[in-house]
């Protein structure tokens, strides 16, 4: 009995040992202390890499630099038009000075386009930049919200495997405690067979827990476009309370998302659209050019003097008769695409709008379940595992069920880390809608 009664002692430092540290919000804390310093992948680390890397971020960019390259040579008037030619010149003799009207005649002719035809095209080119701009900010939103989900679900497969090391070595200790009460008669060979079993299962718990992590990692890497540092990842990079709050409280309007860049980049259509049809509206203008010569002549007047040279000016007149049913028709088809842009710029407000409050109400609804785990049900199963202990500290229990309580216990900290994980999934995709940049981040939770 002595034997047993050492072996009792000894589980007794080994549950009380994993009740201090089945912290109820660090229970990866023992295993994965260390993946919080300075050597630790962060998630602005990851960030950073990915700007720099993105391929469609350059191509935005170089898209902006064109137009706005082309908005630079819009506003130049057509090049002018030299001539020269001999007029006049008598074909019997070939004479330059034979006949008075024979002259040498050197011009240029320079043409104005219609209306404001030139500002208004320096004006499309400017909005079509500013549509690459818009078109970069909205792709980057959603590229950054992407990263920062497969980060967070990373981080929580991560948190896993730490927590299943908790319960391997937990268990282990286990088996080896019931094979010491199997030795002594305390208990059956079952018990014995029972620790193995839940060991087995716990193993393979660990390889689709790894797999997990392995796969979204791998998808860090390739959203990055780059191979990242082999580092564990912060578990430092988890949204604050103070900002989940901050988001439920917020209030808004079907009108709160007019900046956001994909209606800001319908705007900058639509505006482009009425740049058009101002730019075709011109064509009802008259085109105007203006022409100056001169005229070299040779030989002697009749009371023999020199003859003069000429100069000739003029101007030219494009009246644009024929071309109203013509214009008109396509004026009438751009002022339809604008209704159709203006269309589906409302309906980007109203779908971002009610995205917002699903998005909003989910989180309030994972903040509460998340509460309830930390304040009721955590602390009930780890008194339950209490009274357990005690029971069969007195030999009115089971090890068993000593077991069992752990691990629910443990899976109801994965599930508290499965919650917050959550939170900050519904947090990035709340600030993808609203923009929010310097989200405050907890250096320790």
């Amino acid at each position: 009995m002595s034997r047993n009664n050492s072996v009792k002692c000894r589980l007794h430092g080994l549950l009380y040992l994993t009740f201090a540290f089945g912290v109820l919000l660090q229970p990866w804390a023992t295993a994965h202390a260390q993946a919080a310093n300075k050597s630790a992948l962060t998630l602005d680390e990851v960030l950073n890499t990915a700007k720099q890397h993105d391929f469609k971020l350059q191509q935005f960019e170089q898209q902006q630099l064109r137009f706005t390259k082309q908005s630079e040579g819009a506003n130049y008037l057509p090049d002018p038009v030299v001539f020269a030619g001999m007029q006049n010149l008598p074909v019997d003799t070939f004479a330059f000075d034979q006949e008075p009207m024979t002259n040498l005649r050197l011009g240029v002719r320079q043409m104005f386009p219609k209306g404001d035809s030139l500002e208004l095209k320096e004006d499309s080119a400017n909005l079509q930049s500013t549509i690459q701009q818009y078109g970069a900010d909205e792709y980057w939103r959603a590229r950054k919200k992407t990263i920062e989900q497969t980060w967070f679900e990373a981080l929580f497969w991560q948190q896993r495997l730490a927590l299943l090391e908790v319960d391997q070595g937990f268990l282990e200790q286990m088996r080896d405690f019931i094979k010491s009460l199997y030795e002594v008669g305390s208990r059956t060979q079952s018990d014995l067979i029972g620790a193995e079993l839940e060991l087995i299962k716990l193993k393979e718990l660990s390889i689709s827990a790894k797999q997990s992590y392995d796969l979204h990692r791998t998808k860090l890497d390739s959203l990055a476009n780059q191979t990242l540092r082999d580092a564990s990842l912060s578990p430092n990079e988890r949204y604050t309370q103070v900002e989940i709050d901050r988001l439920l409280n917020i209030r808004v309007g079907k009108d709160s998302f007019t900046l956001h860049p994909r209606i800001l980049r319908h705007e900058a259509n639509l505006a482009l659209s009425k740049t058009q049809v101002s730019l075709l509206e011109q064509d009802f203008e008259p085109s105007w050019g203006v022409e100056v010569s001169y005229g070299l002549r040779d030989g002697q007047n009749p009371d023999g003097s020199d003859r003069p040279d000429f100069f000739s000016a003029g101007i030219s007149v494009a009246v644009p008769f024929f071309s109203e049913g013509r214009q008109s028709s396509n004026i009438g088809a751009e002022k339809h695409n604008m209704s159709s842009i203006a269309l589906q710029r409302d309906e980007e407000a109203l779908g971002i709008y009610y995205a917002f409050l699903s998005q909003q109400q989910q989180l309030q609804r994972t903040a509460e379940q998340r509460e309830l785990y930390v304040d009721q049900i955590v602390p009930t199963l780890i008194d339950q595992r209490a009274t357990a202990q005690q029971a069969y500290e007195s030999d009115e229990g089971s090890l068993q069920l000593v077991i069992n309580l752990f691990l629910k216990e443990q899976d109801a900290k994965v599930m508290v880390a499965r919650l917050r994980t959550q939170e900050n999934k519904l947090v990035s995709e709340l600030n993808y809608f609203l923009g929010t940049n310097e989200t405050e981040k907890v250096g320790n939770e």
